[in-house]
């Protein structure tokens, strides 16, 4: 399995079913919710998405949180690749 830390390196099909997967899922709102983290987010969607060949990471997460319009601010200490975030957003839907 290899770890995706780009969204621009990420293969089409799976760009696709990322932004389709932020959309259905998550609504703007005008502050940050702190309760939700993108390491978090990203673990629900790898486990959805159950694809051995593109592991999604924070930050590649991130990048496709903004690419929906969404507002990211870092949390904590910048650790490199695997940072954390934190985005304006209300979570429309929880997975069981």
């Amino acid at each position: 399995m290899a770890n995706v830390y780009q969204f621009s390196k990420l293969s089409k099909p799976m760009q696709e079913k990322l932004l389709q997967y932020i959309a259905s899922r998550y609504s703007k709102r005008p502050v940050f919710n702190k309760s939700v983290s993108a390491y978090g987010m990203k673990q629900t969607f790898n486990r959805m998405a159950g694809t051995k060949e593109e592991h999604i990471t924070s930050r590649c997460f991130k990048e496709a949180m903004e690419a929906s319009g969404f507002k990211a601010r870092l949390l904590g200490e910048d650790r490199g690749r695997e940072s954390n975030y934190e985005f304006n957003v209300y979570v429309l839907k929880r997975p069981r």
